[in-house]
C-alpha cells in the first residue's frame, strides 16, 4: 500500500511538473516507474557462520547460508517480473596466504559466494525438514561428493558443462584479510547483446571488484523457483 501511494504522488508530482491537462497513461507511468528503478522490494535474510576448507572436505568446503521461498510466495501471486536480484554481503578470508603480491586484492581468493536457482517441485514448500535436505544435498553437490544433485537446479546458460554449471557467482573475498568486509552485488537483466545471443555472457568474477557479472540469472528465474547463497572455501 505504501509503494502504491508513493507512487501516486510521484505521478501526481510530475503532472505538475510537466503541466499536463490530463493524466499520465498507464504505460507512460510504468515505463517512467520502472527508469527510475521504483520496484517493489523484497528481502530474506541468512545467518552468519564459518565456512572453512576442512581436511574431511579434501579442502573443497560448502554451506548454504541462504535459502530463499520461491519467487512466487515472495512476490505474492499474480504476474510479475522481476527486474533485479541484490545481495549483501559481510565476510572475510582466512587471514594469511602462501603467495606474493598480487595486482588486485581479489586475486587470487579462494574463499567465494555463489549463486544456485532451484527449480524443483519436490522442495518447494518451505519447511525445516525441506530446507534441511535442500542445504544438505546442494552442499554435498558443491564439495564433489555426488557425481548429480539430489536437488534439481538451474543451468547456468553461459557455463561450461561440469562441475559448476549451475552456479553464478556472486563474489569473491579480499584475499588473506582477516577484516571483515561489506559488498553488494547487483545481478541485472542481461543486456540486448547478452540478450540476443550477439555477445557471450560473462562467468566467473571481475579481477579487480571481485563481483560476479549475473549474466543470465535474472532471465532464469521463473515463479516457481528457489534461490540459494552458498559459501564457498578451497
Amino acid at each position: 500500500m505504501k509503494d502504491r501511494l508513493t507512487a501516486q504522488k510521484l505521478l501526481l508530482d510530475l503532472k505538475k511538473v510537466l503541466n499536463l491537462s490530463h493524466d499520465v497513461s498507464p504505460e507512460l507511468a510504468n515505463t517512467i516507474l520502472d527508469y527510475a528503478h521504483y520496484w517493489p522490494k523484497v528481502a530474506s535474510n541468512g545467518p552468519g557462520t564459518v565456512v572453512s576448507a576442512r581436511e574431511e572436505d579434501e579442502l573443497n568446503s560448502a554451506e548454504v547460508l541462504l535459502l530463499t521461498p520461491t519467487m512466487e510466495e515472495l512476490m505474492g501471486p499474480g504476474d510479475f517480473t522481476i527486474r533485479e536480484v541484490r545481495f549483501k554481503l559481510e565476510s572475510h578470508d582466512q587471514g594469511w596466504a602462501t603467495f606474493g603480491d598480487s595486482p588486485s586484492r581479489y586475486l587470487p581468493s579462494w574463499t567465494w559466494f555463489e549463486a544456485v536457482i532451484i527449480r524443483d517441485p519436490r522442495h518447494n514448500a518451505s519447511s525445516p525438514e525441506t530446507d534441511a535436505f535442500v542445504k544438505e544435498a546442494l552442499a554435498k553437490s558443491r564439495r564433489g561428493r555426488e557425481d548429480k544433485s539430489s536437488v534439481t537446479t538451474v543451468r547456468n546458460p553461459h557455463a561450461s558443462a561440469g562441475l559448476g554449471e549451475d552456479t553464478w557467482d556472486i563474489q569473491r573475498k579480499v584475499r588473506a584479510s582477516e577484516v571483515f568486509v561489506s559488498h553488494e552485488v547487483r545481478f541485472k537483466e542481461d543486456n540486448e547483446d547478452v540478450a540476443s545471443g550477439r555477445t557471450p555472457g560473462r562467468v566467473g568474477n571481475d579481477d579487480m571488484t571481485g563481483a560476479g557479472s549475473g549474466d543470465g540469472f535474472i532471465g532464469a528465474l521463473e515463479k516457481g523457483d528457489r534461490i540459494a547463497v552458498v559459501a564457498r572455501a578451497k
